[in-house]
């Protein structure tokens, strides 16, 4: 087995050990710094002062931060206005935590940074050209590798709150960094750290690399009096600059608008570096903060460690659950080896696969796939199926009245594998190393066997196990022949003990003539004595074989032509029997106890009669060959059918409807044919039919019967149906165009066989009297409608026209809406009038009521109801068109007083 092989690799780390500025042998351990402040107000400024010093085994003095720094402040001549010790308070120090950005590398346990926060209040009163705040200390590590003559450099830190010529009003807040300075970069390996700060006023920053600036010397280490400035940039070496502190590939750059830093150191050592943040305000350049730090590039150990657990067991089949042993990695991607698929691979951390093919395979696992410090191991895993041994029966033969069988043995295994058999005691052989063995007798004292089978493979064994029944031998037996009555058709019993298989030979001429069910039925060919054999057998057991002999007679089937059913008047039967296999047969008949000859033995009696009718069972009986069978069939003597019929509603006037219902009688199926006297027949057993001509009209029934007893009768009653005559309206109207003022005319009636009159007219007037006058009371096109009735009751009708021209109308003049029922509402009315159009106005002109609704009254109010219309004179308008369609125009005026 092949195990992961983790290939570490030296790392080399470039530390931002901010540990540069030294002071000779006892200033060594000062790292960095930088001075911020705030405004506070009434020209009060908290001014903050942080200094880095080292707290690792390379401070070999052990050296702390001054009990007390130094600080003064310039204004822009240069004029020292304020000196300052700030005593150093034990809770403004705390270390700076050890982490990498770049999760790729661990620093070296040695790295140690600590800082310091001196905070003091300044009065600084507003002034045209503003302050300067300065820190001075020396010196830098003797390490240090940009700088030339680094233990003779010291380092200036300053911050500047800007004067009324740049903020006319309002006071400044300095910038202040978001995050400690990082402690450690690693060689070889990219750096990134966001160097970005926060401005409490909002206003803009820009970040830039800048050079750092000397201060204070071996001989003067923390001056306690000033220079005031400018003061001079340290004094680098070979190619290095501001832009360019540290060497790298690629070079060091930060993010003018985000302070983000990058680089990738390439050279061992300690540089110091100047971070700047420039303010602005509106534009307007305020200050600049700067922080000084050293960083040390050194070699760091890598972060991420690839591991798997080696493969195990090799005889766990196909299927494999992966132990992730990484380091610090905090996502994988698995590959499970198999060529030529891309499928093998997951992302868990612990993931299973199974293989599809045995074989050898190399595992491989990277850890944090994609990052530069990325790690991959690999082992090899040998991979083989599980062997999943099975035993079968292959084979079995009774040979010499003994049991024999061959066992196979199937499995996943190479053509190396060894297989170890065991019978079991009493068996022949007891054991066999043959993967398929045959010829295997097993003890034939056991009713069960355990047959089992050991296959080992790739040093892996696994067993299987068979239990095999012994069964007793089957016995065959055949029950005797007890029925000799069936016919060709037998149906044989097996009395055979421990069979499952049957054979039946039947031993005919006839191809298949065998069968395997356990009881079954044969129809043989003809008649005779046949032997039948029957072999039983079972698995794993020999088989036995019985005979027997057999007689087969025909089938007795006795039968006689079924009889058609007969009209009980003359029924007369003849009979013939059917069914008897010999020429011997004996015959015997019972025909019931209305027959004119009960019993006969004759094999085709004739003239059989009935003196009822009815049903009567007819039993034909033959006996032959010692068997004896009847037969039954019914003969049927149906009583001879009537004919009537009823008639409903069979007088009247015409159109005359008569409903008509059969009162037949038939034991048989009957068809009906009717026919109504007027030409019309109908086929159906009620008929219903319209008479449409005065008359008087015979009408019959006609039955037919279509089986069993089969005749025709026919009832024919006369003159049935008797139909009226029916009286002929007519009348003359005079004249038939009147006026609405002169609206009467003169009806006379001209109808014939009529004996009385009736008279009804469009407009709600009616008469009784066959000649009269009538005046019209509606205009327009108007009816009269006659109605005359004969003796017989009989009526018929018509309707005559009358154009009655002209219309009325009456146009009121005032009206009193007070709601006590009268008068309440102003309404034209008329008649004779097709169109209608009305409109009412105040003195104003102005329109409050409109309708083309001859029947909607106008009720004192305006525009539908928003007011009602004050006691006054309103003017109105009507157009209306008579029924000729010529138009009438009305003006007039309306009193409504309430």
């Amino acid at each position: 087995m092949t195990e992961f092989f983790h290939h570490y690799r030296r790392q080399v780390l470039l530390t931002v050990l901010m540990s540069g500025i030294s002071f000779l042998g006892w200033c060594t351990h000062i790292v960095g710094g930088e001075v911020t402040y705030s405004y506070i107000g009434n020209n009060v400024y908290q001014v903050t002062l942080t200094v880095y010093r080292d707290c690792s085994s390379n401070n070999t003095n052990n050296t702390g931060f001054d009990d007390n720094a130094h600080i003064e402040v310039f204004n822009s001549a240069g004029v020292s206005v304020s000196s300052n010790d700030i005593p150093l308070s034990s809770t403004n120090t705390n270390y700076i935590p050890v982490t990498l950005d770049n999760p790729c590398f661990i620093l070296p346990p040695d790295v140690c940074v600590q800082r310091a926060r001196y905070i003091t209040t300044l009065t600084l009163p507003p002034t045209a050209g503003g302050y300067t705040i300065v820190y001075q200390r020396c010196c830098a590590n003797s390490s240090v590798v940009n700088i030339n003559s680094p233990q003779q450099t010291g380092i200036t830190l300053t911050a500047r709150i800007p004067g009324t010529n740049e903020l006319p009003t309002g006071n400044n807040s300095s910038p202040v960094f978001n995050n400690l300075p990082s402690v450690a970069m690693c060689m070889s390996a990219d750096y990134f750290f966001h160097h970005n700060a926060t401005d409490p006023d909002g206003d803009s920053l820009a970040y830039h690399f800048c050079s750092p600036l000397e201060g204070a010397d071996p001989q003067n280490p923390n001056p306690m009096n000033l220079p005031a400035p400018p003061y001079t940039s340290v004094n680098w070496t070979g190619s290095y600059n501001s832009n360019n502190p540290i060497a790298g590939n690629p070079g060091f750059q930060i993010d003018a608008q985000t302070g983000y830093i990058t680089g990738h150191a390439t050279q061992l050592g300690m540089y110091i570096v100047g971070i700047c943040v420039d303010e602005f305000r509106n534009g307007v350049y305020l200050g600049t903060v700067q922080r000084v730090f050293m960083f040390r590039v050194t070699l760091c150990d890598p972060n991420i460690i690839a591991g798997a657990l080696p493969q195990g067991d090799v005889c766990n089949g196909m299927e494999f659950t992966f132990t992730n042993n990484s380091t610090n990695g905090t996502f994988f991607h698995w590959d499970f080896g198999v060529p030529a698929i891309a499928s093998d691979t997951s992302n868990v951390a612990n993931p299973s696969y199974s293989y599809s093919t045995p074989g050898d395979y190399t595992v491989t696992l990277i850890a944090n796939p994609g990052w530069s410090c990325a790690d991959t191991a690999t082992t090899d895993y040998h991979v083989y199926d599980l062997i999943n041994p099975a035993i079968s029966v292959a084979g079995y033969n009774c040979i010499d009245d003994q049991d024999r069988y061959s066992f196979t043995a199937t499995a996943n295994a190479s053509a190396a594998a060894l297989y170890g058999w065991s019978f079991g005691s009493g068996s022949t052989p007891l054991n066999s190393t043959v993967q398929n063995p045959t010829g295997v007798t097993l003890n034939p004292e056991n009713g069960t066997n355990t047959v089992s089978l050991v296959v080992t493979d790739h040093g892996c064994s696994e067993t299987a196990s068979l239990a095999v029944n012994n069964p007793p031998d089957p016995v065959a037996g055949i029950i005797p022949q007890q029925s000799f009555c069936n016919g060709f058709t037998y149906t044989f019993q097996s009395s055979s003990q421990n069979a499952v298989n049957y054979d039946w030979q039947f031993n005919t001429p006839l191809n298949g003539d065998n069968s395997t069910a356990q009881n079954p039925s044969f129809t043989f060919p003809a008649a005779g004595s046949y032997t039948v054999d029957l072999i039983v057998s079972a698995p794993f057991t020999c088989p036995d074989t019985a005979s027997t002999l057999f007689t087969i007679y025909p089938l007795l089937q006795p039968s006689f032509p079924a009889q058609p059913s007969q009209c009980f008047e003359g029924n007369n039967f003849d009979f013939t029997a059917l069914g008897a296999a010999t020429d011997s047969p004996v015959y015997s008949w019972q025909f019931g106890a209305n027959a004119s000859v009960q019993t006969s033995q004759a094999a085709n009696p004739l003239n059989i009669s009935y003196s009822q009718p009815g049903h009567y069972d007819v039993t034909l009986t033959i006996t032959e060959n010692g068997c004896t069978v009847s037969y039954t069939d019914q003969v049927w003597i149906a009583p001879n059918p009537t004919v009537a019929f009823t008639a409903e509603n069979n007088t009247g006037c015409p159109d005359l409807t008569v409903r008509f219902e059969s009162e037949a009688t038939s034991e048989t199926p009957l068809a009906y044919v009717w026919d109504f006297g007027d030409g019309n027949t109908f086929q159906g057993v009620n008929a219903m039919h319209t008479y449409t001509t005065p008359g008087v009209y015979d009408v019959s029934l006609t039955i037919i019967s279509v089986s069993g007893c089969i005749t025709q009768m026919t009832d024919l009653q006369p003159n049935l149906v008797q139909v009226s005559s029916i009286p002929v309206p007519g009348f003359v109207i005079e004249p038939q165009t009147v006026d609405i003022l002169s609206p009467q005319v003169t009806v006379t009636s001209n109808a014939m066989d009529a004996v009385s009159c009736y008279y009804q007219t469009s407009d709600g007037g009616q008469s009784f009297a066959c000649d009269f006058q009538y005046d019209f009371t509606q205009a327009g096109i108007q009816t009269i409608t006659q109605v005359v009735t004969n003796e017989f009751g009989c009526s018929r009708s018509v309707t005559g026209e009358v154009n009655v021209t002209g219309f009325l109308l009456y146009i009121p003049n005032s009206f009193t809406p007070d709601h006590d029922g009268i008068n309440d509402v102003w309404i034209p009315e008329g008649t004779g009038i097709t169109a209608y159009e009305l409109s009412i106005y105040n003195r104003w002109g102005d329109k409050i009521f409109y309708s083309t609704d001859p029947q909607k009254a106008w009720t004192g109010d305006v525009h539908g109801g928003e007011y009602f219309a004050e006691d006054g004179v309103y003017n109105y308008w009507l157009i209306v068109q008579d029924l000729m369609g010529f138009p009438h125009e009305y003006k007039g005026t309306i009193g409504l007083m309430r």
